[in-house]
């Protein structure tokens, strides 16, 4: 695991100002049969930690406009959008956003997750790439390639008891959907159905398990 290292280089603008403060509040909007309750942060930075909110706001829209299209064309339709803060630590935060509708009739509701790591001193969301640049200054450039990914994904299905989808051969690309937990560990997220049955829900892959 790259872990602490990786923080600082993750931070070293942050680290080298001193401490830094990020508070994360909730914001709640309702209407009948949609709660979309997602994060909004705070920080010295007002603007960068206003380009972070601006992004969250983007994806919560974005959903609701979705559900709103689907009514629209006659559908009746439950939704609800809540999150969880997984990592806040010098000035990098990281949320999970589940979003879970429930169209009328249907078997079971439909689930899907947003992974977000963002700097406040960038003001903006990290990616692969940026864990790529950390894993090659760490020497250790293949950390995260998708060939690692992929080794990842099987070993966590091994070690779940989950027979993947048949014909899974592995991912083609790495997903977008990432986070960092409190141990400094780089996850993936992968939609129910993307490598296993819904029934295995989403597939939660620690890329720096041990």
């Amino acid at each position: 695991a790259l872990t602490t290292a990786t923080l600082v280089l993750l931070s070293a603008s942050a680290f080298a100002a001193g401490a830094v403060t990020v508070h994360v509040d909730s914001v709640t909007y309702t209407e009948p049969d949609s709660t979309l309750i997602y994060p909004m942060v705070t920080s010295q930075n007002r603007e960068k930690a206003a380009q972070v909110n601006t992004a969250i706001r983007k994806d919560a829209r974005i959903f609701i406009e979705r559900v709103w299209m689907d009514r629209l064309a006659g559908g009746s339709i439950k939704a609800d959008l809540s999150y969880e803060t997984k990592l806040n630590k010098a000035d990098i935060v990281s949320f999970v956003l589940t979003e879970v509708t429930s169209p009328e009739r249907a078997a079971h509701p439909t689930t899907n997750v947003k992974g977000y790591i963002f700097s406040l001193t960038e003001g903006r969301a990290l990616t692969f790439k940026d864990f790529d640049k950390i894993a090659a200054n760490l020497q250790q450039p293949d950390a995260y390639s998708l060939a690692s990914v992929n080794q990842a994904i099987t070993k966590h299905l091994a070690a779940k008891g989950i027979t993947p989808l048949p014909g899974f051969q592995g991912l083609t690309k790495r997903p977008t959907e990432i986070y960092m937990d409190a141990k400094l560990h780089l996850h993936i997220l992968l939609q129910p159905t993307e490598v296993a049955p819904y029934a295995c829900g989403v597939i939660d892959v620690d890329l720096d398990e041990d």
